[in-house]
C-alpha cells in the first residue's frame, strides 16, 4: 500500500494538471497521458489479466494493488472523458485542449469530436479504432460473456462497469485490510488513503455524469444527487489532505512532480522505479507535431488536492445551486454574473499547507494555488452550466423563457400587462418569443471565459440587440395605437427593456477589457473609465425615470382606490339617512374605516418585495461603480496637470492617430442605435479639465472617491456576515445569498480602493513636489486601480 499511494497521487496530479482549476489546464497528451497506466493497450492488458485471475478471496497483496491501479487508472480516465464530453458539447472551445488532435483522429464514424460526442458518456458507443489518446475505446460498452461471473468480472458497459470496478477494487480493499488486522499504523493509514482516493473519484465522477443526463423530469433530483456528490468528494478531498499516509508518502516539499514534468524522488528505491516506470512527461510529444502547444504545469501534491476541491466545490455553487434556486430571470442573470466574476457559495475547498520549499513556484495559472484567485470559474462548471441552461424547450429545464422575461419586464422596466397580453402582430407573446434568443445569448455569454466573452458580445450579442431595438420601437408604437395613448406622456416600456440590456451588456464589456488588461497604461485607462462613466451614467438614469414611473402609477393606482372608498362611504351615508327617513329599524351595521382602508392602501404601495430589495441593491453597486469611474478620470486629470504623468509616447501613432485608437477601442457600439457612440471629440471635450484649477479638481476627485465610501458603507450595513439569525430579506441579506450583486468582500475592496486614491490625493494637494513617480496598481481589486504616488 505504500508503494501504491505515490502512484495514485502522481495520477491525480495528471488529472489535476488536464482539467486545471485556473479555467481549464494543458492539453490530455502532456499531462493525463503521461500516466502510462492510463493508455487503452495498457488498460486492456490489466483487465484481461484481472478477468482471468482465480485467486480465492481474499486475494494476495500483489493482486489486491492490480486491483487499486487498474480502478484508479481508469477511473481518471473516464473523469477525463466526462470533462471533455461537457466541454465539446457545450460547444466552448479552449484552444487545442479538448480538440481532436489530442484524442485521436476521427473514428470510423466521422466524429470529430470523439466517441458519439452527442450523446451522455453513459450512452456513448464503442468505437472500432483503438488510439493511444483516446479515451479507451475498448473499455466502453464490453459486456461479459458470461453473466455468472459477475461478482468478480464486472460487466464492461460505460458507467455501469466502471462502477463495478471501483466497488470491486474497493471490497478486494477491505477484505485485505480486515486480514490484516495485526498490521502497523502506517499502512493503515495507507490503506485508508488509498480507498478514500477510489471513493472521491467515484463521487466526481458521478456528479459529472448526473449534470449531463438532466431532462424536465429528472431536473431536481438529478441536480441534489449531483450536489450531494460534489459535497462527498469535497469532504473526502479534506480528509486526504489531512491523512498521514498521504505526507509520508511524497517528499518533504510535498511535491512528485516538477513544474516542467520530470520526477523527483520520494526516497525509496522501489517507488521511484515505480514511479519512473509509470510516468514519462515526453512520451507523447511526437504525436503533437511542430505546433506550439501550451506547456504543461504540474503542482505539488497538496496544491493538487486544494485545485480538485476548488474544480469539484464550483460544481456545487456555480451550476447546482443555479439550477435549484434560479426562480426568476433577474436572479439568474446575477448569480452567472457572480459566478463569472468567482462567485461565492457551497462546499469550501481545502487550505492549501504551508510550503516553505515551495517559494518560486510559477503563479496560480501554471502551478497552482496563488495568494491571487483566477477570475471566473472552471472549464468543467462552466460548461455543465450551458449544457443545462436550455433544454427541453425550458430555461434549465423547468421555466417558459418568454413567460419569463415577461416577469422580468414587469419587474425591472414596469411594463404594463396589456402590453404583453396583446393581440397585434409582433406584439404581446410574439415579441417575447422575439426576445428569447438574445437574451439566451446573454446568458450563454456568461458561462464563456472573458476572453471569449468579448468575442460572442461583439459578434452575436450587439447585432441583435441593434435589431431589437428597432423592433422594441415598432411594438411601443402598436401598444400605444391599441389603446388610444399619447407618445409624448406614454413611457417606451419595450424601448425602456431592451435599452437597459444593451447598456448592461455594454457596461460589462468595457468592464471585462480592464479587467483582463486591454487598458495597460493611463491613458488608455482614461478612455475606458470615462466611456464607461458615460454608460453607468445612462444605465442609472433610465432604470431611476423607470422607477419614477412606477412610483408615480403606484400613487396613481392608490388615489383611484381611496376615490373609490370615499364614494363608496358617500353612497352608504345616503342609504343610511334613505332607511332612517323611512323608521326602518335594522341592527346596526359596521361602517368601513375609510382611515384603516387609507393606512393599508399606502402600506400596500410602499412595500418592497425581496426581488424589490435585490434590484435597489444592484442600483446601489451601478452607483458605487460610477463614482470610482468618475473619480478615476478626474485624479488622472490632476495627476497630468502637475505633471506627473508623462505623455504618450509618439510611437503608439506612428502608423495611426489617439483618435483612431479611440474609435478601433469602442467600434462595437458603432452598431448600436442607443444610446448613441461616443466620439473622440467627445472625450478630449469630456476630459478636458485645462480650465479647473489644479485644488478643485483633486478635491473634485477626492469628493467622489469619499462618496463611493460612504455608498458603500451604507451597502455593508445591509449586507451582513453569515448568521443564524433570521434577516428580513427585504431589509437585510447575509453574504452568502445567493441573489445579491455583491459580497462584502469585494465592497471591502473598493473601500480600499477609495481609501488609497483619496489618501494619495491628500499627498497630492498637501506636497505635490515630493512626489516623483506615479505607480499605476490593481492590487486591491481588478477593475479599478489606485495611483500610488512615491
Amino acid at each position: 500500500s505504500h508503494q501504491i499511494l505515490p502512484l495514485l497521487l502522481l495520477q491525480l496530479t495528471s488529472l489535476e494538471a488536464y482539467i486545471g482549476t485556473n479555467n481549464g489546464g494543458s492539453n490530455a497528451a502532456e499531462t493525463l497521458y503521461c500516466m502510462l497506466w492510463c493508455h487503452d493497450g495498457v488498460l486492456a492488458d490489466m483487465r484481461d489479466k484481472l478477468s482471468t485471475s482465480t485467486q480465492a478471496s481474499p486475494l494476495d497483496e500483489v493482486t489486491v494493488a492490480q486491483w487499486i491501479l487498474f480502478a484508479s487508472s481508469i477511473g481518471v480516465v473516464r473523469i477525463a472523458e466526462a470533462v471533455r464530453w461537457a466541454v465539446v458539447n457545450a460547444d466552448i472551445y479552449e484552444e487545442e485542449d479538448f480538440g481532436v488532435a489530442l484524442h485521436g483522429g476521427a473514428d470510423d464514424t466521422g466524429n470529430d469530436g470523439g466517441d458519439n460526442d452527442e450523446q451522455s458518456p453513459s450512452q456513448q458507443l464503442p468505437s472500432s479504432s483503438t488510439s493511444t489518446m483516446r479515451f479507451c475505446p475498448l473499455l466502453k460498452q464490453e459486456r461479459a460473456k458470461d453473466s455468472a461471473t459477475m461478482s468478480s468480472i464486472p460487466t464492461y458497459h460505460a458507467d455501469e462497469y466502471i462502477d463495478e470496478v471501483w466497488d470491486t477494487a474497493l471490497k478486494h480493499l477491505r477484505e485485505y485490510a480486515s486480514s490484516r488486522k495485526d498490521t502497523d499504523g502506517n499502512e493503515h493509514d495507507s490503506v485508508h488513503a488509498l480507498e478514500i482516493i477510489l471513493r472521491l473519484q467515484q463521487s466526481f465522477y458521478r456528479s459529472i455524469c448526473r449534470l449531463s443526463e438532466l431532462n424536465d423530469q429528472n431536473v431536481t433530483d438529478f441536480t441534489e444527487q449531483a450536489k450531494n456528490r460534489s459535497r462527498e468528494t469535497v469532504t473526502l478531498l479534506n480528509e486526504l489532505s489531512t491523512c498521514k499516509a498521504v505526507t509520508s508518502s511524497v517528499t518533504a516539499s510535498q511535491r512528485l512532480v516538477e513544474t516542467d514534468g520530470r520526477l523527483r524522488s520520494v526516497g525509496d528505491e522501489r517507488v521511484d522505479s515505480l514511479l519512473h516506470a509509470s510516468f514519462d512527461p515526453f512520451v507523447n510529444r511526437r504525436l503533437l507535431g511542430n505546433a506550439p502547444v501550451r506547456k504543461a504545469r504540474f503542482c505539488n501534491t497538496f496544491k493538487v488536492i486544494d485545485s480538485l476541491s476548488r474544480v469539484v466545490s464550483e460544481i456545487e455553487w456555480a451550476v447546482c445551486d443555479v439550477i435549484l434556486e434560479g426562480n426568476t430571470l433577474g436572479r439568474i442573470m446575477r448569480m452567472l454574473e457572480n459566478n463569472s466574476s468567482r462567485g461565492i457559495g457551497g462546499a469550501s475547498p481545502t487550505t492549501t499547507k504551508p510550503n516553505n520549499d515551495d517559494k518560486n513556484d510559477p503563479p496560480f495559472g501554471n502551478s497552482g494555488l496563488a495568494i491571487e484567485n483566477p477570475v471566473g470559474i472552471n472549464v468543467l462548471s462552466r460548461s455543465l452550466m450551458l449544457l443545462n441552461l436550455y433544454f427541453d424547450d425550458k430555461l434549465l429545464g423547468q421555466y417558459d423563457f418568454p413567460d419569463m422575461i415577461g416577469q422580468h419586464m414587469q419587474q425591472l422596466c414596469a411594463v404594463p400587462e396589456a402590453l404583453l397580453q396583446s393581440a397585434y402582430p409582433g406584439c404581446g407573446h410574439s415579441w417575447l418569443v422575439r426576445l428569447a434568443k438574445p437574451m439566451y445569448d446573454t446568458l450563454k455569454a456568461l458561462c464563456f471565459d472573458q476572453h471569449r466573452e468579448r468575442t460572442f458580445t461583439e459578434t452575436f450579442i450587439f447585432p441583435a440587440f441593434a435589431t431589437l431595438q428597432v423592433a422594441a420601437t415598432g411594438v411601443d408604437e402598436s401598444f400605444r395605437l391599441e389603446h388610444g395613448l399619447d407618445s409624448q406622456t406614454t413611457a417606451s416600456y419595450a424601448s425602456n427593456y431592451v435599452i437597459v440590456q444593451t447598456i448592461r451588456v455594454m457596461e460589462r464589456h468595457v468592464g471585462i477589457g480592464i479587467r483582463i488588461g486591454l487598458y495597460p497604461k493611463w491613458y488608455d485607462l482614461s478612455t475606458a473609465y470615462w466611456y464607461r462613466d458615460f454608460l453607468l451614467s445612462a444605465l442609472l438614469n433610465i432604470r431611476g425615470s423607470i422607477e419614477q414611473e412606477r412610483l408615480e402609477r403606484k400613487a396613481m393606482e392608490l388615489r383611484i382606490k381611496l376615490e373609490e372608498e370615499e364614494e363608496k362611504k358617500k353612497a352608504n351615508a345616503v342609504t343610511k339617512k334613505q332607511i332612517q327617513k323611512k323608521g326602518k329599524k335594522k341592527g346596526k351595521k359596521k361602517e368601513p374605516n375609510l382611515d384603516a382602508i387609507r393606512d393599508t392602501a399606502i402600506e400596500e404601495a410602499a412595500r418592497v418585495s425581496a426581488e424589490d430589495f435585490e434590484d435597489r441593491l444592484e442600483y446601489t453597486c451601478l452607483t458605487v461603480h460610477r463614482y470610482l469611474c468618475r473619480g478615476t478620470v478626474r485624479y488622472i486629470a490632476a495627476l497630468r496637470q502637475a505633471g506627473l504623468l508623462s505623455e504618450p509616447p509618439s510611437s503608439i501613432t506612428m502608423f495611426t492617430s489617439h483618435q483612431t485608437r479611440f474609435e478601433k477601442r469602442f467600434d462595437s457600439f458603432a452598431m448600436l442605435p442607443q444610446p448613441q457612440p461616443l466620439s473622440f471629440e467627445d472625450y478630449v471635450l469630456g476630459s478636458d479639465f485645462s480650465a479647473v484649477r489644479r485644488e478643485d479638481l483633486v478635491k473634485s476627485a477626492g469628493d467622489c472617491f469619499r462618496s463611493c465610501k460612504g455608498v458603500i458603507e451604507r451597502l455593508l450595513q445591509v449586507v451582513v456576515a453569515e448568521t443564524d439569525e433570521d434577516v428580513d430579506i427585504t431589509k437585510k441579506r447575509r453574504n452568502d445569498d445567493l441573489y445579491i450583486s455583491v459580497r462584502r468582500e469585494e465592497a471591502m475592496a473598493l473601500t480600499k480602493v477609495c481609501v488609497a486614491n483619496s489618501l494619495f490625493l491628500h499627498k497630492l494637494s498637501m506636497a505635490p513636489s515630493k512626489v516623483s513617480e506615479v505607480a499605476l496598481e490593481f492590487t486591491a481589486h481588478k477593475e479599478y486601480c489606485t495611483l500610488n504616488l512615491k
